[in-house]
């Protein structure tokens, strides 16, 4: 299972199933950002991981709890590792937040490298 909270909310998201993350209200997530796409990422399991895939036009930022390097994904997909932060449509450092997404898989997920 991986869990997902924005905005004081907390969202689960089981192997089998996918969340779609984005501006719009139709979304699972909704990031009422202007850095934000209507439909900015899905993010769902695959072979016993959880996977982000990035679907917007400004791209979506990944940095995994204890790595020093964030990941810019561009319509690309990446492997979300046991803790972190997702920016969407600009980097996760600081005052540039646009999304404070923290998944949280089972110890079973693989980390993102």
């Amino acid at each position: 299972m991986l869990k997902l909270r924005y905005g004081g909310e907390t969202f689960t998201v089981e192997p089998s199933e996918s969340v779609n993350i984005g501006r719009d209200k139709g979304n699972d997530v909704v990031v009422p950002s202007q850095h934000a796409s209507r439909l900015h990422a899905r993010v769902f399991g695959r072979d016993g991981n959880f996977v982000i895939a990035d679907q917007s036009s400004n791209g979506t930022f990944v940095m995994v709890d204890g790595s020093t390097r964030e990941i810019r994904l561009r319509r690309e997909e990446a492997l979300l590792g046991e803790r972190g932060t997702i920016g969407l449509g600009s980097p996760t450092d600081g005052r540039r937040r646009s999304c404070a997404a923290v998944p949280r898989a089972s110890a079973a997920a693989a980390r993102a490298s």
